[in-house]
């Protein structure tokens, strides 16, 4: 595979379409003031990472007591200057 080509943010908002052609052939580093930070890599490539949906992706990190309404408005007072 050809190197990598290194795309400013800035860039890819401009022509998304273009990089999004470019990452079938190569993969094509996104950077944000000279800093890689994300990447676009071709589907079918063995080591690109699995899709994960978002909606949902941190259910295992919370677990609500029984009986928790989330509906329901609360006492707790607070200070929204804070």
């Amino acid at each position: 595979m050809p190197e990598p080509l290194r795309v400013p943010l800035s860039e890819l908002k401009v022509n998304p379409g273009g990089f999004l052609e470019s990452a079938r052939q190569r993969r094509v580093l996104l950077t944000r003031r000279g800093k890689v930070v994300g990447e676009l890599v071709p589907i079918d490539e063995p080591d690109a990472a699995p899709i994960r949906p978002l909606l949902g992706c941190a259910r295992e990190m919370l677990a609500l007591a029984e009986g928790t309404d989330l509906t329901e408005p609360v006492d707790a007072e607070w200070d929204a200057a804070r």
